[in-house]
C-alpha cells in the first residue's frame, strides 16, 4: 500500500474539460495550497483532462485518482454517478461517454437554433466540438455571456429554449459497464437535488445498490449535517462505501481537505493508505 503524508482528500472536482474553470495546473496548485494529498477529477462525461492533472499531481506529491461523472436515469429520475479507479482507455466506458456527448451536441444544436430565432448570435461550433460537448446549457450560456449579459442572465435565457428532456444513460447499463471495467461507483451528492438532478431517497439509493452501486458521496459541500448522518447510516447498514467531495469548479469554491478517515474503506479498495489522517 502507498503511504501518504498527513494531508486531506477531495474526491470530486472539475476542470475546464467540462463545466469548471480550473485548468489542470491551477486545480492541482489550489489542492496543494489547501493541504490536499489525495485528489480526484470527475469531469462530466469526459476523461480529457485526466492525463494533465495526473502529471501535475505527481509533480506536487499528490496521489491522483482518475474519475468521471456520468448522468444516469432510473425510474424517471436523473442522478449523477461518480466512477473511480478504472482504466481510462477502457473501450466500453469511452464509447458510453462518446454516445452521451453526441446526444448533448444534438440538443445544443436545437437550443442554438432557438436562440438565433430570438435574435441572439451564437458562434458556430467547430466539427470537433461533438467530441468535447459536455453541457448544452453551460456551453451556450458561456457563448452568450458578454458585456451586456452576465452568466446568470445568459443561463436563464438558455433555460428558456432548452428542450424538455434530460440527457442521461440508463442506470443499469452504466453500472454494468462500470462493473465490467472494474470501476468503483459512487452516487454523487445524493442529498442535493435541484433543476438538473433528483434528490436521492433511501429507496432510490437501495434500488441503485441492487443494480450494482458501490457507495454514496455522503460528505459534500452542500449537504447538511442531517443529510450526512442519513447517508452514513444508510452506508453502514448496507455496507456501502462513503466518499467526500467539494464539487469544486473554480476559486469561488476551492477544493476541500476532508479527513481521509471518512472514506477509508474506499481508499482500501484502491490500495491507498494515508500515513496519517488530517486533523
Amino acid at each position: 500500500m502507498k503511504n501518504l503524508t498527513n494531508h486531506g482528500i477531495d474526491l470530486h472536482t472539475h476542470t475546464f474539460a467540462s463545466d469548471g474553470v480550473w485548468s489542470p495546473k491551477s486545480l492541482v496548485e489550489a489542492a496543494k495550497a489547501n493541504k490536499i494529498g489525495i485528489l480526484s477529477v470527475c469531469d462530466h462525461e469526459t476523461l480529457s483532462s485526466l492525463k494533465m492533472v495526473k502529471m501535475y499531481a505527481k509533480k506536487n506529491g499528490i496521489e491522483f485518482i482518475p474519475g468521471v461523472e456520468v448522468a444516469i436515469k432510473h425510474n424517471g429520475s436523473v442522478y449523477h454517478l461518480l466512477m473511480y479507479g478504472f482504466d481510462t482507455e477502457n473501450a466500453e466506458i469511452n464509447a458510453l461517454l462518446e454516445e452521451t456527448r453526441l446526444k448533448q451536441w444534438h440538443k445544443k444544436q436545437i437550443m442554438r437554433e432557438r436562440l438565433e430565432m430570438r435574435g441572439y448570435k451564437v458562434a458556430e461550433s467547430p466539427l470537433d466540438a461533438i467530441a468535447q460537448s459536455i453541457s448544452p446549457i453551460y456551453e451556450l450560456a458561456c457563448s452568450l455571456e458578454n458585456d451586456e449579459l452576465n452568466f446568470k442572465q445568459a443561463w436563464a435565457i438558455c433555460r428558456e429554449v432548452e428542450p424538455d428532456y434530460k440527457i442521461a444513460q440508463p442506470a443499469k447499463k452504466v453500472l454494468e459497464i462500470a462493473k465490467n471495467a472494474g470501476a468503483i461507483t459512487i452516487l454523487a451528492h445524493p442529498g442535493r437535488g435541484g433543476a438538473e438532478i433528483a434528490y436521492a431517497s433511501n429507496r432510490a439509493i437501495l434500488e441503485l445498490v441492487l443494480l450494482g452501486l458501490d457507495g454514496v458521496e455522503a460528505y459534500y459541500h452542500a449537504h447538511s449535517t442531517s443529510e450526512e448522518e442519513r447517508l452514513v447510516k444508510l452506508a453502514n447498514r448496507y455496507n456501502l462505501l462513503v466518499t467526500c467531495g467539494s464539487d469544486s469548479h473554480d476559486a469561488n469554491r476551492k477544493p476541500i481537505a476532508w479527513n481521509p478517515a471518512l472514506c477509508d474503506q474506499f481508499l482500501k479498495r484502491l490500495n491507498i493508505r494515508p500515513f496519517s489522517v488530517a486533523a
